[in-house]
């Protein structure tokens, strides 16, 4: 189980830092703040919640049915990647500067 979790932490820091590079990209520079704020909110919130959703789950089905909570925010996510593909600019500028 730990090198799973130990292959599994390498993916944390090139998505964080590929979603603060989208917030620095799409976000002007005078809001940088709140946004890089809202995100980090949102990774808390969500961490928050998928806790207490595997908690409650492994106490009703057991240790295995824990992991079913990551492999759906794994899912979603691949999705939500996907759904966003197009929306998100390999060039992209914040409104009024230049790249």
């Amino acid at each position: 189980m730990a090198v799973l979790a130990f292959i599994g932490g390498f993916a944390i820091s090139p998505t964080l830092i590929t979603v603060l590079a989208l917030v620095e990209a799409h976000v002007p520079a005078a809001a940088r703040t709140e946004g890089l704020s809202w995100l980090l909110t949102g990774i808390g919130g969500g961490v928050g919640a998928a806790s207490a959703l595997a908690g409650r789950l492994i106490d009703a089905a057991g240790a295995r049915a824990g992991f079913l909570v990551s492999l759906g925010a794994g899912l979603m996510c691949v999705a939500i990647a996907v759904a966003g593909q197009g929306r998100v600019s390999p060039h992209a500028t914040v409104a009024g500067q230049a790249a």
